[in-house]
């Protein structure tokens, strides 16, 4: 995370590196709604784009899972726009994304396949800031109840 911080933190006015942990006191929580109400208000209120760092095992990760759905779970006027990066292009094919990603549809992103590039990254924003515009409905998005442990 520090060195993509350190890439490209200046093509944005503000970076901040958080998410769920297993100290937040909603982890326990049996409720997915008091789950995802408390990511929005607690890591995702204030921010205008959120970006996936994608590893060979962010797929397996309850908390990213979480925080995804939060995000896609928004409101529509306020659908936080998701752009993948992909740590390891050359693995992108061995590189399984997020169940939730893959499980409800094709959900339209941004995609950065080339991580030194910042125009391929300005562009996934633009596309993903789109994207979160136009989407019309969650309902789909969210079928599948949160993760409660890693998948691995």
């Amino acid at each position: 995370m520090a060195h993509f911080v350190d890439q490209f933190g200046c093509m944005f006015n503000a970076i901040h590196t958080r998410g769920v942990t297993n100290g937040d006191d909603f982890v326990t929580s049996p409720s997915d709604n008091e789950i995802l109400s408390s990511i929005r208000s607690r890591y995702i209120k204030d921010a205008s784009v959120g970006i996936v760092l994608l590893g060979p095992s962010t797929w397996t990760r309850r908390f990213v899972d979480w925080e995804i759905a939060a995000a896609i779970a928004s409101p529509c006027d306020q659908a936080l726009p998701l752009v993948l990066f992909d740590l390891q292009p050359r693995a992108r094919s061995r590189t399984p994304l997020p169940p939730r990603l893959t499980t409800s549809g094709a959900m339209p992103l941004g995609r950065v396949i080339e991580p030194q590039s910042m125009t391929a990254l300005a562009t996934a924003v633009d596309r993903a800031m789109l994207c979160a515009a136009s989407r019309s409905s969650v309902v789909d998005l969210l079928a599948d109840p949160l993760l409660r442990s890693d998948l691995l």
